[in-house]
């Protein structure tokens, strides 16, 4: 029964594989020289130590952050970015961040310390420089990140989804989001991120489909330090009030310093899950602190009923608690139908698992699909009433 589905949706990841890499031209790296690459992540330390491995050069890893400069990862340093005016112009620049905005302000930085345009490559361009067991190997880090078991076996389990992802796209609202679902599943099926350069937007939450209306109760599961309450105030001269939800410690007196003032913005320093109950969570300066059972510190964990808020809109971000969100919220959401913008991509399954549980509690929404990284990360799931979609 299986294989007999999955014959209807391989033709569709075959197709899209071939569309897009016969579409893209990619300038390819000469990595038989030294190169330097940037920014530091801890995810571009994978790519490093993977490329070390393949014996590669690395001159240094540049990065803004003075505090990073002096580390090194696999004895290369860490230096700031304006060191490569110290190096030949000519010299090979990989960018590994697949967040296009921050790529657009790398690229600007180095044409101002006079590096040749034709020598500044991004993460796609490095992919389609190495061999294709190279190729593999770097995706496999994505499964590491993701802390997904090393027998992890992202063809099947997609192949084992094929009902559920086929009801997905038929439910999509829009090609673009067809488009999106089957480049990200073509991306996982073949190990090859090359395959999401062509569907990255620019804008994660605030999309024209999603405008911000007249008094909106928003809700900002994983608030971080504020970014998205301010970019929606920044979107917005109406009336508003915003719940800003953040459990890591570390991160909730930034998130409290980035807002104060703005009495609209309510803080909270608890997560949202399927019941209430105190859990171990692992603290970050980043935003991938979660819920963990090896966690350094315990956090409160609340349902979103038990607010008693009539949201207009919910967005959540909480590194891969999103399902237990949703379901500490179905009161509110099969009351209200509130407009939802879901993350997707912090478990493998959530992609086709989360729109399911939604259409469960509201069968009237309908979805489209946004992502915003040249990589595995930032698939938003959008959810609505066929009348709040403008």
């Amino acid at each position: 029964m299986i294989e007999k589905e999955f014959s209807k949706l391989l033709p569709l990841l075959e197709k899209k594989r071939d569309e897009v890499l016969a579409k893209e031209k990619w300038k390819k790296i000469d990595l038989s020289k030294p190169f330097v690459v940037m920014p530091y992540t801890k995810y571009v330390k994978r790519i490093v130590q993977t490329l070390c491995s393949y014996g590669m050069k690395i001159m240094t890893i540049c990065d803004n952050n003075t505090k990073l400069h002096g580390m090194t990862v696999d004895s290369i340093r860490i230096t700031a970015v304006e060191h490569v005016q110290n190096l030949d112009p000519y010299t090979q620049m990989i960018i590994l961040s697949t967040n296009p905005l921050t790529v657009g302000q790398i690229v600007e930085q180095l044409l101002s310390l006079n590096i040749v345009q034709n020598n500044i490559f991004v993460f796609e361009e490095l992919l389609s420089s190495v061999t294709n067991d190279l190729r593999i190997d770097l995706h496999r880090q994505v499964l590491d990140f993701l802390n997904l078991t090393p027998d992890f076996d992202d063809q099947q389990e997609i192949q084992n989804a094929t009902l559920n992802i086929l009801k997905l796209m038929s439910e999509l609202r829009d090609e673009h989001s067809i488009d999106v679902l089957l480049s990200i599943l073509t991306a996982r099926y073949y190990k090859d991120f090359r395959l999401l350069s062509h569907i990255v937007n620019k804008t994660q939450y605030f999309a024209g489909f999603f405008p911000i209306r007249e008094n909106e109760v928003f809700i900002d599961a994983g608030a971080f330090i504020g970014d998205t309450a301010i970019d929606f105030v920044s979107r917005t001269g109406g009336e508003y009030i915003i719940h800003s939800f953040e459990p890591n410690p570390v991160i909730y007196k930034k998130l409290q310093n980035a807002v104060s003032g703005n009495e609209r913005i309510i803080c909270h320093q608890v997560g949202l899950g399927n019941k209430s109950e105190e859990l171990s969570f692992t603290t970050s300066t980043g935003g991938d602190g979660k819920v963990v059972a090896t966690g350094d510190v315990k956090v409160q964990i609340i349902t979103g009923d038990s607010l008693n808020l009539a949201p207009t809109w919910i967005k959540a971000d909480v590194e891969g608690s999103e399902m237990a969100l949703l379901q500490g919220f179905q009161r509110t959401i099969k009351q209200y139908k509130p407009r939802l913008s879901i993350c997707v991509y912090h478990n493998s399954y959530d992609l086709w698992e989360i729109p399911q549980y939604i259409k469960s509690l509201v069968p009237d929404y309908q979805f489209m699909l946004l992502h915003r990284c040249k990589s595995w990360a930032e698939t938003v799931l959008f959810a609505a009433l066929p009348e709040d979609y403008s």
